[in-house]
């Protein structure tokens, strides 16, 4: 991120880039990939739209994943709704999955489906149903699940995520994981 409030009017004054392990951009539009992030930093708002602040310093201030819903909303839908390429990775006995659509949908790139994926573990550890993030193209997508093959705390949910990643030979990252619901 670079800040600079004339050259940036359009994204709150911020130059916004993901480079991949080569240093290299990622693919797509570049005002696409812009609107993402974008989208994706509203939730830090009221920290500048920067996520990462220096440990101990006494002004930082929690992210605000409420302030995504101004901008977007999640739906419950039916799994079999879906995309073929989407549906094929909910667990087998999964009917209704919840969406979030909005801003971050319609803008989204690889860094949008990889940050999301704490606001939907969260709505996947409350609701007990699955929660995504698809493109606007339909083509790639983050997914968090409830799942019941890692051991975790009392106060924990196991979750397993799936993730898809553009341009890469494994097109999909599959993970399982423990969640803290912070709510």
């Amino acid at each position: 991120m670079v800040k600079d409030k004339n050259k940036y009017k359009d994204s709150q004054g911020w130059g916004y880039a993901l480079f991949d392990w080569s240093g290299n951009t990622f693919p797509g539009d570049l005002k696409q990939v812009t609107q993402g992030c974008v989208a994706c930093h509203q939730i830090a708002k009221e920290r500048g739209y920067v996520f990462s602040q220096l440990i101990g310093d006494p002004f930082v201030k929690k992210i605000d994943y409420d302030a995504w819903k101004t901008t977007n909303k999640f739906k419950l839908v039916e799994v079999k709704s879906l995309p073929a390429l989407l549906q094929k990775q909910f667990p087998k006995n999964a009917k209704q999955a919840w969406g979030l659509y909005g801003a971050l949908s319609e803008s989204s790139f690889f860094g949008t489906l990889d940050e999301i994926r704490p606001l939907l573990s969260q709505k996947a550890a409350e609701s007990k149903l699955p929660s995504f993030l698809i493109s606007k193209d339909k083509k790639n997508f983050s997914l968090v699940f409830e799942n019941k093959t890692e051991t975790c705390e009392k106060d924990e949910v196991s979750l397993a995520s799936v993730h898809s990643v553009a341009n890469l030979e494994k097109p999909l990252l599959k993970a399982n994981f423990c969640f803290k619901n912070s709510k």
